[in-house]
């Protein structure tokens, strides 16, 4: 919990300015997708920057439905947070308001805590281990149990990236280095478990507040992909990059199943043919190689990037894999998981 009690009831503010321009978006949109009787516009909410490359993935996604339903379907895309922050969309999604939306796993695990096991430190060894996890029998359940809790359906998990710690001021090199700093973390009890284990005092905050929660100290970093950190221009306030790949961040492709069902049978195997497609394509030109050339072009811009014992933050963090998948009733998920490791 935050101490600056100003600091709070700007945040307070902030998000009921956005909760308002919500309602009032949805509400003006609202009927709009029914606007033309030869036309159906579905609108996809992001946090992402347009130039973030897991925009790319959507982008690919809005030309396929358009090119397999001959334009009678349009897939309008609205990223950095115009919709309001994931929580505002993933609500939306639920009460049939909002059609589509690109989030991260973080988030929907406080509808389903069981998706919180994509999430365990070092839970994947590499975007093979993800692929065999989340495109195969364990997302397809996971998918299954959100839909079942929530009406919302996965499209496609979506390739993502392993995570880093960025700093404003202090570098990292050792698991030292960590004890006392302010981090930023998504509301999600296993990220902020990871960093509570390694003695930062992790300060759960809304994304699009991230810059100016550093810029102003009320935090001193926060935890991202390079990609993400090179699109939102966090080099600009954050100067130490620790190469943790303390856990994978799982994104996916999600939308309403009550507008879903509005939509004749045609349409709906399009719009789910198509997340998957676009899902290829996008595995083929993203994963390690666009993160490792972000990270190059952070470190042109200053970034200096340090390199913490990866053995010395395993063997903090691999006990929090057990303690947290039998506090969420995901003990034979994880064992499943780890198998496919093989």
């Amino acid at each position: 919990m935050l101490k600056n009690n100003s600091f709070s009831q700007t945040v307070g503010s902030r998000k009921l300015a956005v909760s308002l321009l919500v309602v009032t978006l949805m509400m003006f949109y609202s009927g709009s997708v029914w606007a033309a009787a030869d036309k159906i516009l579905i609108r996809c909410g992001s946090i992402q920057a347009e130039n973030f490359y897991l925009h790319q993935y959507v982008k690919k996604y809005a030309e396929l439905v358009s090119e397999k339903t001959g334009g009678r379907v349009e897939v309008k895309l609205f990223p950095s947070s115009v919709l309001g922050n994931e929580r505002d969309m993933i609500e939306g999604l639920r009460m049939g308001t909002l059609e589509a939306v690109l989030g991260y796993t973080a988030v929907q695990a406080t509808i389903e805590p069981r998706i919180d096991v994509l999430n365990l430190p070092y839970i994947f060894k590499d975007y093979e281990h993800v692929h065999k996890v989340l495109n195969g029998p364990i997302g397809d359940e996971l998918g299954d149990s959100l839909f079942k809790k929530s009406n919302i359906r996965v499209l496609f998990w979506v390739d993502h990236a392993f995570r880093q710690v960025f700093t404003r001021d202090k570098a990292i090199k050792t698991i030292d280095d960590f004890k006392g700093l302010k981090i930023r973390t998504p509301e999600s009890a296993v990220y902020i478990s990871i960093f509570r284990a390694l003695g930062a005092n992790p300060t759960p905050l809304p994304f699009g507040e991230i810059y100016t929660a550093v810029q102003t100290k009320v935090v001193d970093g926060h935890e991202q992909e390079y990609s993400g950190m090179l699109s939102m221009k966090f080099y600009e306030v954050e100067k130490h990059c620790a190469v943790t790949d303390h856990l994978y961040n799982g994104s996916a492709l999600y939308v309403s199943e009550t507008f879903l069902q509005t939509l004749p049978k045609d349409i709906q195997d399009v719009l789910k043919k198509s997340a998957v497609d676009a899902g290829m394509w996008f595995r083929n030109s993203g994963g390690g190689a666009v993160q490792e050339a972000a990270r190059k072009d952070l470190e042109k811009l200053g970034l200096k990037v340090e390199y913490p014992s990866k053995a010395a933050l395993q063997k903090i963090l691999y006990p929090l894999q057990d303690d947290f998948a039998k506090k969420i009733g995901a003990t034979d998920l994880l064992s499943r998981i780890r198998k496919l490791a093989n």
